[in-house]
């Protein structure tokens, strides 16, 4: 849903799929990029905004895994 100053997401991307092993333990954080681009390029949305960093991870933004 959306929140008044977020927007939020649930996905369900299986593991295999990205290439990666599952998390081990609950409450595991992964880096995270997220980049909407829209208009042929003419609009990019980016979390978080890197302004050219993407490829450093100290920078990206991260999600976090819990149990249900």
């Amino acid at each position: 849903g959306r929140e008044p100053a977020a927007w939020t997401i649930e996905a369900a991307i299986p593991w295999k799929d990205v290439g990666v092993s599952m998390p081990d333990a609950a409450e595991t954080r992964m880096a995270l990029e997220l980049v909407r681009t829209r208009g042929q390029g003419r609009e990019i949305v980016q979390y978080p905004p890197l302004n050219g960093g993407n490829h450093n991870r100290a920078l990206h933004g991260f999600m976090s895994f819990e149990e249900k």
